[in-house]
């Protein structure tokens, strides 16, 4: 597809973000079922460390199916950037302005809801795949603000052009001969 065929940079980044806002208002809503399902005294009485907090949602039934709907997660972004994107290097970053723009309204999101996270240091659990990842907030925060950093890069770089500036090809031996001769004659 050519360049100019999608159109502006902004209208697709603003699509993308509504869709990334709306995948991560949907994941709060499920996070918070999952929070009434699971109430936080059996989580503090029963997650010490990551293997106790995967025997906890493996024994609640929880585990696997968490881990899908993560990966659903990352499909739907991967999906989004795919159509937007012209070039591989723009898909990148489409994906990662979605995925940073998500987590962020994730936590906005949630505080809006149930006003959690208390602050940038409450600890959550970031991710269950491929591993459990646990970490106060504010590291998510800061890998996303990096992220959206990266994702302008790469959005911009595309929109503007190829990445390098591009030479003028030399002239074949043939065709400067017959310049050579045009000028003389």
């Amino acid at each position: 597809m050519a360049k100019g065929d999608q159109g502006s940079l902004v209208p697709r980044v603003v699509t993308i973000s509504v869709c990334a806002c709306a995948i991560a208002y949907v994941d709060s809503i499920v996070d918070i079922y999952l929070r009434k399902m699971l109430p936080l005294p059996e989580w503090q009485s029963h997650v010490k460390d990551i293997p106790s907090l995967v025997s906890f949602l493996s024994g609640h039934g929880v585990f696997w199916t968490e881990q899908t709907r993560q990966i659903s997660f990352f499909v739907l972004l991967i999906a989004i950037a795919l159509l937007s994107g012209s070039s591989t290097r723009q898909k990148l970053g489409f994906f990662l302005w979605g995925l940073s723009v998500s987590e962020l309204f994730h936590y906005i999101s949630m505080y809006l809801l149930i006003k959690w996270p208390r602050s940038l240091g409450t600890w959550d659990v970031i991710a269950l795949f491929p591993q459990p990842w646990v970490a106060p907030v504010y590291v998510p925060v800061i890998i996303s603000l990096a992220m959206i950093m990266c994702a302008i890069f790469l959005m911009r770089e595309d929109d503007k052009g190829s990445a390098k500036p591009s030479r003028p090809k030399p002239a074949s031996k043939s065709a400067s001969k017959s310049k050579k001769k045009e000028s003389s004659d």
